[in-house]
Parts: structure tokens; C-alpha cells; sequence
């Protein structure tokens, strides 16, 4: 197994197109500015296998350097695990012959592509990567919408909070545009501040994102007021992440995010997608209890989303 450096353009000729939006070559470009230097690495031996997109950091090299996971993309999903073996042993040599000190690489959660990630996962541990982070992540299936959700699927207090929002005469409706976007993220931005929470994407990054990037604005209302909001981005073709949703807080007690999670469901659901990655419940590294509590109630899924590390200097 070989590995050859190409353009982002020859890269997304192969992975640009079907593959996590994070990984492509344009996507990373994008962010290019947030690391030393950007690489698109192709991995071959009789034909191509894999590809990888890490940026460089001080002598760090990361996959993902600005986006919620990286790692490799793959041309064959049935792809063997000695072929992974030999591509990781392969970035392996390449890092040390660049002088690298380490390398990080945060995978999806499984339900992105579970076999084939799974074989990863096994082959990093076996290449003697350390696993650093283990975060807890969420997803919603949307055919549960099918299954009488509010009796089924919502735990008890989550089905009496989506009761209440049901009683308060809340609309919803779907942004279009850079205004509702920008709107979107105001009301997330203002959630944000009122917890003490940072919020990652500037408001030119979220604008310059969504014009590489699918991204969808959704907004709750009452009495002539937006209230709430979400922001999704389209991962794949099938897959959609919350990139960020929240509400004001004096109008917490109407239960809006209960609403606002039910309405963004059945909304995809018609839409004819599967899965909606509604990200991690973590804290400073830590389970964020309250999060946790609630992606659950809504009938959301955990997976774990790790971290594997390898060092070049001992």
C-alpha cells in the first residue's frame, strides 16, 4: 500500500461526491486557514482503497482539524480488514518520514457506516493507536415517527412536556435563505451566552459554510415571536446533523425544544431521510446529564464517537 499526496480537486474527484460532507477536499479548504497545512492523501496498491484529508497543526497532524470527525473515506464499503491494516500501517511510515509527532483521528459514530467503521476502529487498536475520547452521541431514527412517537417512542415526562408545547399554540416553519439562517443562529447564539456555553462557528463561518454545505434553518414562533431554532447540515445523502438548536430562555416553560424536536423529525421524515445525528452530550470531556437526559427522552440512540491517537517520539 502506497500513499500519494494529491490536489483537493483530483481528491474530490474520487470522495468528493457520496461520501461525510467533512471529509471532502472543498470542506476542508474551506477551514484550511484553522491549520498550518491541509493534506489529501490517497491510498493504492493495484487500485485506489482509501482516502484521508488531516490537517497539520505545529507537528500534530489531525483528522479531523475543524469539523465534529474526519478519518478515512472509502471507495468500497466491503472493504477488507487488511487492507485497512496495511493502509494504516502505510500513515503510519508516511507521518514519521514527515517528522510528525502525532496523529489524531476522531471517527463518526457508527451508525455513519457501521461496518466498515467498526473494521477501523479495530485496526487503530491493533496498530497500537490509544483510544483518547470516548463521547457520547446521539441519533434519531426517523421511521420511529411511524411508531406512534408520542406514545412509543417519547419517554413519560418527555410525552407531558411535548403535551404542554401542544397546548400553547406554538407555529413552526422552515427558513429559507441567509436571513433565517442568520436568524436561526441569533437565537442559538443568545441560548448559548445565557448558559455560559461558547458556540464554535462564527456567524461568517456558519454563512461560508452554507454555501459549500447543504444547511437548513428551522424557527418556533408564538405571538408573532421566534422563540426557538435549529440548525441542520445535510452529512450525507441519507444523514442530517443538528448543528446547533435552542430556544430563549423565558420561554423555556412552554417546553419549545420538545416541540422543536418533534416538528424537525416529522419534517425529515416526510423528506424520505433515515437518520438524524443530533451530535454528542458532552461537557469539558464529560456527560452533560441534562443533555443526556433529554436526547434520550426523545427517543434518541447513543453510540460512542472516539478518538484514537498515536505518538512518533518515544
Amino acid at each position: 500500500m502506497i500513499i500519494v499526496e494529491t490536489t483537493p480537486q483530483k481528491y474530490d474527484q474520487y470522495f468528493g461526491k457520496g461520501n461525510i460532507c467533512y471529509n471532502s477536499a472543498a470542506f476542508n479548504e474551506l477551514n484550511a486557514f484553522k491549520c498550518n497545512e491541509v493534506f489529501f492523501l490517497l491510498f493504492k496498491d493495484s487500485k485506489l482503497r482509501l482516502g484521508l484529508v488531516a490537517g497539520l497543526k505545529g507537528k500534530i497532524l489531525l483528522s479531523p482539524f475543524s469539523s465534529p470527525f474526519g478519518g478515512f473515506s472509502t471507495v468500497d464499503n466491503t472493504l477488507s480488514v487488511r487492507h485497512i491494516e496495511e493502509a494504516v500501517e502505510a500513515l503510519k511510515i508516511f507521518c514519521k518520514s514527515k517528522g510528525f509527532e502525532s496523529l489524531s483521528m476522531t471517527l463518526p459514530p457508527l451508525f455513519y457506516n457501521e461496518s466498515f467503521l467498526t473494521k477501523v476502529q479495530h485496526v487503530l487498536i491493533q496498530k497500537d493507536f490509544r483510544m483518547d475520547a470516548l463521547d457520547l452521541n446521539y441519533y434519531f431514527h426517523l421511521k420511529q415517527i411511524l411508531n406512534n412517537y408520542s406514545v412509543e417512542v417519547l419517554a413519560r415526562n418527555a410525552r407531558k412536556n411535548l403535551n404542554i408545547a401542544l397546548s400553547k399554540n406554538l407555529s413552526f416553519r422552515a427558513g429559507s435563505g441567509e436571513q433565517d439562517l442568520m436568524l436561526a443562529y441569533d437565537i442559538i447564539k443568545r441560548n448559548r451566552e445565557e448558559k455560559g456555553f461558547y458556540i464554535s462557528m462564527t456567524a461568517d463561518e456558519m454563512i461560508r459554510t452554507s454555501k459549500l454545505l447543504k444547511a437548513d434553518s428551522f424557527m418556533v414562533g408564538m405571538d408573532g415571536q421566534d422563540i426557538a431554532s435549529a440548525i441542520v447540515f445535510h452529512v450525507t445523502e441519507k444523514i442530517l446533523q443538528v448543528i446547533y438548536w435552542g430556544d430563549l430562555s423565558e420561554f423555556a416553560s412552554n417546553k419549545t425544544m420538545n416541540y422543536l424536536s418533534f416538528k424537525v423529525f416529522e419534517f425529515y421524515y416526510l423528506k424520505n431521510y433515515t437518520i438524524i445525528d443530533v451530535g454528542t452530550a458532552m461537557l469539558d470531556n464529560k456527560p452533560n446529564y441534562g443533555l443526556c437526559d433529554f436526547k434520550e427522552s426523545i427517543g434518541c440512540v447513543i453510540q460512542p464517537k472516539c478518538t484514537f491517537s498515536i505518538d512518533f517520539t518515544e
